[in-house]
């Protein structure tokens, strides 16, 4: 009985040998971006409600490491615009505000197997994001914005994935996204630029699928 227990347990921990797709999507948040102009000492500072986020990915997996290449959007709903110089009441834009991000990674997991079918796996890596910020606002304080940037971004990741059988794994993960300094607004006079950088928090449920 020992040695059928060892044989099961071995095949579970690696069915997932060879290449994989997967497919995850849930909730996500992000960060209020915020920055100051030195010359006008006006913060410019956009809040954000949550939203959603879904994308796919193509690995490899040998034993308990697992390389892929990730695609990802990310949706930002863009909740009011903040703008404060010294110590004036706040203006707030109420028009309308909305962002995405897409991101391409390439990603690195180690899979830590644990007595039967749950597996907790951690993971990170870098890639390339294009993340567009467009608001409009009738506030005077607030300029109509609209860019693409196109920034260096990197993520960690870490969960848990069961398996169902030896074709597929089901999984929760929590997922920390961030890049580098994206514009997010410019100023009414001088049109300087307001950078802050995107950070979004994700948690999502998916499937891996065994290709090989």
């Amino acid at each position: 009985m020992a040695s059928a227990f060892g044989a099961a347990n071995c095949y579970s921990y690696s069915f997932l040998n060879g290449f994989y797709t997967s497919f995850r999507g849930g909730f996500s948040y992000t960060q209020s971006m915020k920055d100051r102009d030195t010359s006008s000492k006006r913060t410019l500072e956009i809040f954000s409600t949550p939203s959603y986020n879904y994308g796919a990915s193509f690995g490899y997996k040998a034993d308990q490491f697992r390389s892929e290449v990730a695609f990802n959007y990310s949706r930002i709903f863009l909740e009011e615009l903040e703008s404060t110089r010294n110590t004036l009441p706040t203006v707030k834009g109420t028009n309308t505000k909305k962002g995405r991000v897409l991101d391409f990674m390439l990603n690195g997991y180690y899979d830590m197997v644990l007595d039967g079918p749950a597996t907790l796996f951690f993971g990170g890596g870098i890639g390339y994001a294009k993340a567009k910020i467009n608001y409009k606002t009738s506030q005077a304080q607030i300029k109509d914005f609209s860019k693409d940037n196109n920034l260096f971004a990197y993520n960690l990741m870490a969960g848990i994935k069961l398996n169902i059988n030896y074709m597929f794994n089901v999984m929760i993960e929590y997922r920390y996204f961030g890049t580098t300094n994206a514009t997010i607004g410019k100023t009414v006079v001088g049109n300087q630029k307001h950078e802050d950088p995107v950070k979004i928090h994700s948690l999502n449920l998916g499937l891996l699928i065994k290709l090989t």
